[in-house]
C-alpha cells in the first residue's frame, strides 16, 4: 500500500527530480512514497478491460475544497499499468492544434511541440488567453507560436539558461525563474512555488488556459507542492502539458508520479493527449511494449468553460 509522508521530505524531492534526472530533450512521435494527507489508497476492483482504476470518481465541484477531497488510488501491479493509464486516453478533443516545435538538426525529430486542444469547450479565445510556460533551454518555439498565432499572454520560466527576466514580445515575458516545491536560491537559481509565482504576477484567480511544464524532474516537486498544499489553484486550469520523466533507475519517481495521476484522476483531469519520444536510446521493452522514459500528457477536465 502506498503511505503519507509530512514536510520532512523536501530533501527527497530534490534528489529524485535533481540528482537522478535524466535530461531527455524529448523529440515526439505522434500516436503518453509520498502521498498528501487526504489521500488514501486501498484496491479497486478491475474493470472488464483490466484497468486497475475502477470507476470513475464523481468530478467534484469548483465550490468544493479540494484539499478536503478523499482521493483513493489503487496499488499499481506492475510497470504495465503506470504505462497503460498514459496510453489510455479518456478525453476526446475534435481540434487538436500543435504548437512550436522544430526539427532537431541532422534527423527528422520533431523536438518540443506542444499539443493544445481548441475545442469550443475550453473558450481559448484569441487575444483573451493565458499560458505559463515552464522549461524553456534554447526553445521558445511553443511560447512564440502562442502569442503570433492565438495573441496569448504568455509568461515562460526557466532558471537554467541563466538569462534576465526580460519582455520577449508585447506578449510574451521571461522570467529567471524556476518552479519547485519550495521558495529557494539554489545553484545559483532562483526557485519557487506554484502558488508563489502566481501571487508574484497577480494571477492567483486568473483562468490559465495552458499551463504547459517541461522541467527535466521537477514535475514532481510541482505535484508534491501543488497537490499537498493548493490543490484548489487547479480549478482554474484549463489544460495541463507535461513532459513526464519516468525512468526505470528511478522507481521511486514513478511509484509518485503514479500516485499523483490518482490525484490529477480524483480532481477530474483525464488524460486527453500522450505521446512517446521517439529517441531510441531512451527506449526500452516492458512485457513485450515498447516503452520510453519521457512521455508528453495533456490533461483536462470534461468541462464548459
Amino acid at each position: 500500500m502506498l503511505a503519507g509522508h509530512g514536510r520532512g521530505m523536501r530533501g527527497v524531492w530534490f534528489a529524485v527530480g535533481v540528482a537522478t534526472g535524466l535530461f531527455c530533450s524529448c523529440g515526439l512521435f505522434l500516436y503518453t512514497t509520498t502521498t498528501s494527507p487526504h489521500l488514501t489508497a486501498h484496491s479497486i476492483p478491475l474493470l472488464a478491460e483490466d484497468t486497475v482504476w475502477g470507476e470513475e470518481p464523481r468530478p467534484p465541484r469548483d465550490d468544493e475544497d479540494w484539499g478536503k477531497i478523499n482521493c483513493t488510488v489503487p496499488e499499481r501491479r506492475n510497470m504495465d499499468d503506470f504505462y497503460d493509464y498514459i496510453d489510455r486516453r479518456e478525453l476526446q478533443c475534435h481540434k487538436p492544434v500543435m504548437s512550436g516545435g522544430y526539427i532537431l538538426t541532422g534527423t527528422t525529430l520533431l523536438m518540443g511541440e506542444k499539443w493544445v486542444c481548441m475545442d469550443n469547450r475550453f473558450n481559448i479565445t484569441p487575444g483573451r488567453c493565458l499560458a505559463l510556460s515552464f522549461g524553456i533551454a534554447d526553445d521558445f518555439s511553443f511560447d512564440d507560436d502562442m502569442d503570433k498565432r492565438f495573441n496569448c499572454t504568455v509568461h515562460s520560466f526557466d532558471p537554467t539558461i541563466r538569462t534576465p527576466t526580460h519582455r520577449r514580445s508585447a506578449n510574451v515575458m521571461f522570467h529567471n525563474l524556476g518552479i519547485a516545491n519550495s521558495d529557494r536560491e539554489q545553484n545559483n537559481m532562483t526557485m519557487a512555488r506554484y502558488t508563489t509565482i502566481l501571487q508574484k504576477l497577480q494571477l492567483e484567480r486568473s483562468v490559465i488556459d495552458y499551463l504547459k511544464i517541461d522541467v527535466e524532474g521537477f514535475e514532481v516537486e510541482f505535484f508534491s507542492d501543488v497537490i499537498r498544499n493548493t490543490p484548489n489553484l487547479l480549478k482554474n486550469v484549463k489544460q495541463i502539458g507535461m513532459e513526464i520523466h519516468a525512468q526505470t533507475r528511478v522507481p521511486l519517481r514513478r511509484e509518485l508520479l503514479w500516485m499523483y495521476f490518482g490525484f490529477l484522476r480524483c480532481y477530474g483531469f483525464k488524460v486527453m493527449f500522450s505521446e512517446i519520444n521517439p529517441v531510441k536510446r531512451l527506449r526500452f521493452e516492458v512485457r513485450g511494449q515498447e516503452r520510453s522514459s519521457c512521455y508528453e500528457v495533456v490533461w483536462a477536465r470534461e468541462k464548459q468553460w
